[in-house]
């Protein structure tokens, strides 16, 4: 069914979890990467994040939007173009709620981030506002 022909493409598309998938098999089914067309791979954008920041975060892909914590802040980024969704950074300017650099989770509409307080974020993914 069409239905489910979109389901399927969102997922090949999307890069949930750290790894890819939850087996962390770093393994894209996309099919436009091939031994014929690799020669003519090249960057689509080049992203210079707020504030400076920079991120050692493996990011996550969902519905075409890609999230990563970068120093004090989670970026929400327009993967065709690398545009910036929204940003949040921590109410509290103290190194305690700073997310992890480690990256973030995501759940149906939620992602999720560890902070070096030892507390859990949950931001909604539309927005970037905190979910209470």
């Amino acid at each position: 069914s069409s239905a489910a022909s979109d389901v399927y493409k969102r997922q090949v598309q999307d890069w949930p979890v750290i790894g890819g998938n939850w087996s962390s098999s770093r393994y894209s089914a996309l099919t436009d990467v091939t031994p014929e067309t690799i020669e003519r791979l090249g960057g689509a954008w080049v992203a210079s994040l707020d504030g400076g920041a920079a991120s050692r975060a493996t990011p996550v892909v969902k519905d075409g939007i890609l999230y990563l914590t970068a120093g004090a802040n989670i970026f929400a980024i327009n993967a065709k173009n690398g545009a910036t969704v929204w940003r949040w950074q921590p109410d509290d300017s103290s190194m305690r709620m700073v997310p992890s650099w480690q990256g973030v989770g995501l759940s149906e509409n939620l992602l999720f981030v560890g902070l070096r307080s030892s507390q859990v974020a949950a931001l909604r993914q539309d927005t970037g506002e905190a979910s209470h």
